[in-house]
């Protein structure tokens, strides 16, 4: 039995699933539900110890020098993931490109010895761009404005919210402050209203 779920709703398969995969049963509705399960509690366990050792070795550190450690830290390993995954993807094209060349070499071969003077079709199949859709340790393709509204995003995510969690971290007990930062999610209800028209 087949289960397509949509791609709107909460429990819906990612958006680049039809593509890749055209159905999803429901077995593999359930495992992939699994996975992400797992993978979110695991990603608020790793958050809330992440709170603990910045309360606990952070003290003699500001909160925009805790968040130059977290972000730094972050920028460059990312950098250097996308290095390797470029080189490495570099270097499977070119050994892609080396078979084809030789298929081609030995094809035209075989069909001049049968007397054939018919070329075979195979250079026409033959492309050395990469897959369909971005992959995801490239830079998305974006335009101007894009960029500035996601600029705008992580200005307010990524660097004023860690800042002045890190503050209150240290100003409040970490249990209260913890919670407090965990109830964020309510705030985007009203907003989502407001801001997208999308009734909760």
């Amino acid at each position: 039995e087949v289960s397509l779920t949509s791609i709107d709703s909460e429990c819906g398969p990612p958006p680049d699933w039809a593509r890749r995969y055209k159905r999803e049963t429901n077995k593999t509705r359930l495992k992939r539900l699994r996975i992400g399960y797992v993978l979110a509690l695991l990603n608020v366990l790793l958050d809330a110890y992440g709170f603990l050792l910045t309360k606990k070795y952070g003290k003699g550190l500001s909160t925009w020098e805790i968040n130059l450690v977290r972000m730094g830290f972050a920028a460059v390993l990312m950098f250097f993931i996308s290095v390797v995954m470029r080189s490495c993807e570099c270097v499977k094209r070119m050994t892609r490109r080396q078979r084809r060349s030789v298929t081609i070499v030995e094809s035209g071969s075989a069909s001049g010895s049968r007397g054939n003077s018919s070329r075979p079709s195979l250079t026409s199949s033959v492309t050395f761009g990469t897959s369909d859709g971005e992959e995801w340790y490239r830079m998305p393709r974006m335009r101007l404005r894009s960029w500035l509204t996601v600029s705008m995003g992580v200005l307010f995510v990524t660097f004023l919210t860690p800042a002045l969690s890190n503050y209150a971290v240290f100003q409040l007990s970490l249990a209260f402050a913890v919670t407090l930062i965990s109830v964020t999610p309510l705030f985007t209800l009203p907003l989502a209203w407001l801001m997208k028209g999308e009734i909760p």
